[in-house]
């Protein structure tokens, strides 16, 4: 009985020094915040668009011609011929601008300004009226100056000459033979031809040249 008892109290001090020995378990420690997420890189700005290509500006027209707006590079030269007297059958007209350099580059083309409402304001030389009964010739081109024949309408008469009071103003077209592919009057006249243009007619070659 009291080796039973003395076990027994050994019993509860095993039991006593178990828990004694045993600390209660510590409080879970608190779950850490999670870091904020960074902020979005701001955005680059967008390159700039390239700038199109600007349009040619377009020659603009002058009262003696420049570069017309089909390309063709042509002036226009007006001389007086309203005090030339009557009768004469060859005519010398200044022209001052006709320098060699002009003469080598250029093809000429001639019309006679009529003041007449009754005849067509403008004709081509070479060319004739025949109310008038006149043919005009381009007789020579020189550094300076053109010299014009003029006969009856057939060309029979050479005698007639000059009508006074008639015509106002000789318009000399000049075009640079390079631009418009050819080396003589011929070449040039055949090619504004073939781009439709009517060479009998001043206002259609200069509307075509871009000079009216």
């Amino acid at each position: 009985m009291k080796l039973k008892k003395i076990l027994i109290l050994g019993c509860m001090a095993t039991a006593m020094a178990f828990f004694s020995c045993s600390g209660d378990d510590g409080t879970d420690g608190v779950d850490g915040i999670n870091g904020l997420n960074g902020a979005d890189g701001i955005d680059g700005i967008n390159g700039t668009d390239g700038i199109n290509g600007a349009d040619g500006v377009d020659g603009e027209n002058g009262a003696d011609g420049i570069d017309g707006e089909n390309g063709a590079n042509a002036q226009r030269i007006i001389i007086d011929v309203s005090s030339i007297p009557e009768g004469q059958t060859s005519i010398q007209a200044p022209v001052p601008q006709l320098t060699n350099e002009i003469l080598q580059n250029n093809i000429l083309i001639f019309y006679l300004e009529i003041f007449d409402e009754n005849i067509p304001s403008f004709f081509p030389i070479p060319g004739g009226i025949i109310p008038l009964d006149r043919q005009f010739n381009i007789s020579g081109i020189i550094p300076g100056g053109v010299y014009i024949s003029i006969s009856n309408y057939d060309g029979s008469d050479l005698s007639l000459g000059w009508v006074e009071g008639v015509f106002s103003n000789l318009h000399i077209i000049l075009i640079e033979t390079t631009v418009l592919q050819g080396k003589n009057q011929d070449d040039v006249m055949a090619n504004l031809k073939a781009n439709g243009v009517d060479t009998s007619n001043y206002h259609d070659v200069m509307s075509y040249l871009g000079l009216e």
